[in-house]
């Protein structure tokens, strides 16, 4: 029984820290809610716009990483062109 109790003491007293961490990010996102002129009824919209804005950011970074390595291929495939194209005109003069 004595073992029970300490058991549920630390289960209570890891609850209770972690209320604590969330407890500031409520106060925060309240403050941002406040600060919002409006534009957010309440905690759950803020959270909602920052996952769909980190959804975008994801999506665009796969794009640009996407885009970036095409002009790296395209760049090389441009150079091998080039020295190709000296090689041929070196030949011919």
């Amino acid at each position: 029984m004595k073992k029970d109790v300490e058991k549920l003491q630390d289960v209570k007293d890891k609850v209770i820290a972690r209320q604590g961490k969330f407890e500031a990010f409520e106060v925060y996102l309240k403050k941002v809610q406040e600060c919002s002129q409006g534009e957010y009824e309440n905690i759950r919209e803020i959270i909602d716009r920052y996952n769909v804005l980190a959804e975008a950011r994801n999506g665009l970074t796969t794009r640009t990483d996407k885009m970036r390595e095409t002009v790296q291929l395209r760049q090389k495939r441009m150079e091998s062109d080039v020295v190709v194209i000296v090689i041929l005109c070196n030949c011919h003069w």
